[in-house]
């Protein structure tokens, strides 16, 4: 996440400066001992629908962790 956003700590970091447009890929790592890679896209940037929660993940392969 270094690389992503120079000089700025990882936790201070916000999903906007590192992908904050369409296009941007970003791997995320989950690592609790099993150490799971995910490739994230941003495909689309709109405005919110109302009463829809977000974030929302709308495909995914295969399984992740729980």
């Amino acid at each position: 996440m270094g690389d992503l956003v120079l000089g700025q700590a990882p936790q201070d970091a916000t999903l906007d400066a590192m992908a904050g447009r369409e296009g941007v890929r970003l791997r995320y790592i989950y690592d609790l001992g099993d150490y799971w890679t995910h490739t994230i896209v941003v495909e689309r940037i709109g405005r919110p629908a109302p009463g829809t929660t977000y974030p929302r993940c709308l495909a995914g392969a295969p399984s992740g962790p729980p």
